[in-house]
This record gives structure tokens, C-alpha cells and sequence, in this order.
């Protein structure tokens, strides 16, 4: 098997290959996170910010973290398609 990929075609992408179902996933993607974004961000901020604070006031910093992390690599994969 001789499979040859073209390196900068895989890094920079083609924008003739986008489809308005591409489109149309970014944006809803783009929609769900910032609604899940405005809802956490106080609490992301304080854990962000001043984790003892955070602790104090009785969130899991831990929790936070996760779920920002979880939210940057999907946002990341539905980038990358």
C-alpha cells in the first residue's frame, strides 16, 4: 500500500471542501458552548482566579477545570472536522 498525503493541504485545510452542514454544525456548536459558557463563568472565573476562594465558597475546582477542559476539546474537534 503507497497512500501519499499532501502535508500542507492536511495542515491548512481547503475551503472548497466546506459544506453548509459544516457550517451549520459550527455555528450550533458555537451557540451550545457560549450557552453553557454564560452559564458557568462566575463560578469557572473564581476557581480560575483564586481556587481557595472557590473552596471556601463550596465549589469544586476540580469539576470546573474538567468541564472547561471537556468544553475546549470539543469546541477543538468540531474545528478540526
Amino acid at each position: 500500500k503507497n497512500i501519499r498525503y499532501n502535508v500542507m493541504a492536511l495542515l491548512t485545510g481547503d475551503i472548497l471542501l466546506v459544506t453548509p452542514q459544516d457550517v451549520l454544525l459550527l455555528f450550533l456548536s458555537t451557540a451550545i458552548i457560549t450557552a453553557i459558557m454564560r452559564i458557568i463563568w462566575k463560578p469557572l472565573l473564581l476557581s480560575i482566579i483564586h481556587p481557595d476562594l472557590a473552596i471556601a465558597e463550596g465549589l469544586s475546582v476540580q469539576k470546573y477545570k474538567f468541564l472547561f477542559t471537556l468544553i475546549l476539546a470539543l469546541f477543538i474537534s468540531v474545528c478540526i472536522k
